[in-house]
């Protein structure tokens, strides 16, 4: 929202305040652009203090759209698929404990050496298909459209009117843990969590239109 109020700022040079009164507004290019060249500095990290992020393939394509350099767009999601991407879509991030069999709810944050009992264990999520699927559509690569489309349609869930759902996550069952930390992969993981997860479903939409058009 701030990069869209600074760009009406940067276009139009005037706003209103809230009595009325017309202020006028010189834009200081240095500081709207700073805020970007750190970001895109830090890429494919997340920010300075954390790793990778699935939630970058928002950033570097649709919504935001927040990164000029192809290069670096490039870079950044195939750093998250080879590293995060899993059967049943993307984790969040590595040692990442949500919805996990060992998260306990009852705390909110975990000392690093901890989170070791997370790894190879974290949740998938079938929402960054979706965002794949979306940056393919934009970049026109039928080829990667096809083949994180049919990944999506895998592990979708069937509705009571019969209509695909795209669930939150898929998790690794509690007894089965012990087999996942030994072979990575090995077990068929269960959905839990909200089916449909509305902002999922919605792009999954979004890409069928796209893909129609």
């Amino acid at each position: 929202m701030d990069y869209l109020i600074f760009h009406i700022i940067l276009d139009y040079g005037t706003v209103f305040s809230t009595l009325g009164r017309r202020v006028s507004v010189t834009p200081n290019h240095t500081l709207i652009n700073k805020p970007s060249l750190f970001f895109q500095s830090m890429l494919p990290r997340e920010s300075s203090s954390k790793e990778l992020d699935s939630g970058l393939l928002s950033v570097i394509s649709f919504p935001a759209f927040a990164v000029d350099d192809p290069n670096l767009i490039s870079e950044t999601r195939d750093a998250i698929v080879s590293k995060l991407r899993g059967k049943y879509g993307c984790k969040r991030f590595l040692r990442d404990g949500y919805r996990t069999p060992k998260e306990d709810s009852n705390r909110l944050h975990y000392d690093p050496l901890e989170l070791r009992m997370f790894e190879n264990i974290e949740s998938e999520w079938p929402l960054f298909f979706c965002y794949l699927i979306l940056d393919y559509c934009f970049q026109g690569d039928e080829i990667r459209i096809k083949e994180y489309g049919e990944a999506l349609e895998n592990v979708m869930v069937e509705g009571e009117d019969g209509m695909k759902l795209v669930p939150e996550l898929y998790a690794v069952p509690t007894n089965q843990v012990d087999e996942e930390y030994k072979n990575p992969g090995c077990v068929e993981r269960i959905a839990l969590g909200r089916c449909p997860l509305l902002w999922a479903q919605s792009l999954y939409i979004l890409g069928k239109l796209l893909q129609h058009d």
